[in-house]
Parts: structure tokens; C-alpha cells; sequence
């Protein structure tokens, strides 16, 4: 489960959480909402051990992720993206298609979810990379840039960075869609 910075804020708001001293600092309101999740699930509000066992913030630069490994077992593991470009911008839907990008992870490596082994960073990065995809397409077609799981999981694995988004799409066997738009100009 995944949401975004400002959508922390809305939880804890909700929560009374926004009154306690310093909370409006973005570390502060990622550390007290992860730990907020966290007790949730400590304290028997989850249903029981094979009940959620991932919450995360999607940030502007990547992710902060807490993955439960048993009743009273966190790792906290911070993900900074490697498909972020000058001149990118935070629309509408980047969260959205992060967690397409995670779950569309999730979905493909499901034994590993079920017995606790998921490789988070992984999973993350590809959520990051479908986000920085979608922002930086067309809006005419914001999923032109999507490729299919296998390319975008072989770009992920490369460990690559990208400082452009013709590279990337060089990386995903995709720079025709990148000029073909430009033509279309």
C-alpha cells in the first residue's frame, strides 16, 4: 500500500497526527506515517500475519518503503529513482503509475510476495521507472512510452541510470515512439 507524500499528510491529518511539533518537515511526516502503519499492524488491527505486509511513500526522487517480515519484523529501505530528468515534472497520475509499475512487479514475482523474499528496491525502481515513463509521454497518449514487464524488468535489472529520456527509451528498445512523436510536431 502506497501513497503519496501529501497523502500521508491527509492520513495523519485525519488521524490528529498533524498537531504534534515539527510534523509539517517531510522526513518527520514520512517517519510518523510509516510508523503509524507500521503500530497499525503490530498492534492486531491486520488481520492476521498474511494480512498487508508493505507500506510506502512515493517521494519526487524515488521511495521509502517498509516491508514486515513477520509480526514484529520491519526493514525500512529508502529507493531513489534512476529515471529522473531535468525539466520533469510531478503530474497527476505519477503516483498512480508507480504503483502500476509495483504491482505489475508483485504480480509477476508472487511467490516471492507470499514467502517474504520480494526484492523491494526492484520493485520500487520499477514503479519509479513506469512513473517517469508516464510523465514524460505525450499527453495525448501518457501510456505511449509503457513497455511490456519484460523490458521494463531487464532496464531495472541493468542497473543503469538514465540522465535523458531518449536514453531510457533507447534502454527499453523504444526511441522509435520518442520520434515518432517528434515527427508528429
Amino acid at each position: 500500500f502506497f501513497v503519496s507524500r501529501d497523502e500521508a499528510k491527509l492520513v495523519l491529518q485525519a488521524n490528529g497526527a498533524m498537531q504534534e511539533p515539527g510534523i509539517g518537515d517531510s522526513c518527520r511526516v514520512c517517519d510518523t506515517y510509516l510508523q503509524m502503519a507500521m503500530d497499525w499492524v503490530r498492534d492486531g488491527s491486520a488481520e492476521d500475519d498474511h494480512g498487508m505486509r508493505m507500506f510506502g511513500i512515493t517521494l519526487s526522487d524515488g521511495a521509502i518503503i517498509a516491508t514486515r517480515h513477520g509480526p514484529a519484523s520491519w526493514d525500512l529501505t529508502k529507493v531513489s529513482s534512476r529515471y529522473l530528468f531535468d525539466g520533469s515534472v510531478n503530474l497527476v497520475g505519477a503516483g498512480d503509475s508507480f504503483r502500476a509499475g509495483m504491482i505489475a512487479y508483485i504480480a509477476a514475482h508472487q511467490d516471492a510476495w507470499r514467502d517474504g523474499t520480494l526484492n523491494t528496491a526492484e520493485a520500487a525502481q520499477t514503479g519509479a521507472l513506469f512513473a517517469s515513463l508516464y510523465v514524460n509521454a505525450p499527453l495525448a497518449n501518457r501510456y505511449a512510452y509503457i513497455p511490456g514487464f519484460k523490458d521494463a524488468l531487464h532496464v531495472v535489472r541493468d542497473g543503469a541510470t538514465f540522465e535523458t529520456l531518449p536514453d531510457l527509451l533507447e534502454g527499453l528498445e523504444l526511441a522509435h515512439a520518442l520520434e515518432t512523436d517528434v515527427a508528429q510536431d
